[in-house]
């Protein structure tokens, strides 16, 4: 699979060397040439490369899967604390597999604004059931958008917040295990809160 956003092919058909430069992010420049043959477990290896090449995690993308469960909350809790503090990243805390997650983005007046995943974003075998989504609801999430989101002015009160999540994680979204808990931070590039 190409498209216009590949490296241009040499005469042989080989993808060339990628040019030097570094992208504005400092990492590695990563190109990728899919043939439209490759497998799910092939193009999932691809993508785990290709994020570790991103390099924009201040932490590393496993740090709650050693958590107990009641670990859980005081951990993402720290986690939202430097986000907060730093409010240079987003960070989103997703159930691998099916790809359940809620968000985070600091805003620029010390809040905080969350999304929690809806069925727009997820595949139909993992589609929230009516009773799911009147939870998400009794937890406050609201369906204002794409996905359901909460927000909180300054100061956010993030043990409360760590928790409101870790329950939306275990009950909505079925987390059993922190061990299915995967991180992904990323650089703020939007000037304009939400």
């Amino acid at each position: 699979m190409t498209n216009e956003n590949s490296p241009p092919k040499s005469a042989s058909g080989d993808a060339p060397e990628p040019p030097e430069t570094q992208p504005r992010s400092g990492g590695k420049r990563v190109y990728a040439r899919l043939d439209s043959d490759v497998t799910g477990e092939q193009l999932g290896e691809l993508i785990e490369d290709m994020l570790a090449a991103i390099d924009i995690s201040p932490y590393p993308q496993d740090l709650l899967q050693d958590a107990t469960m009641s670990e859980l909350p005081g951990r993402l809790a720290d986690l939202l604390d430097g986000l907060l503090e730093e409010r240079e990243h987003f960070l989103v805390v997703s159930v691998e597999p099916p790809g359940y997650y809620v968000q985070f983005l600091p805003q620029a007046d010390g809040g905080l604004y969350a999304e929690a995943v809806s069925n727009e974003f997820l595949d139909e075998a993992a589609r929230l059931t009516p009773e799911a989504r009147a939870c998400l609801e009794q937890f406050g999430w609201l369906l204002t958008g794409p996905n359901y989101s909460q927000a909180w002015g300054s100061p956010v009160p993030v043990a409360e917040v760590a928790h409101l999540a870790v329950q939306t994680l275990t009950e909505v979204y079925a987390l059993g295990s922190p061990s299915r808990l995967f991180l992904l931070f990323g650089k703020r590039t939007a000037t304009k809160d939400v």
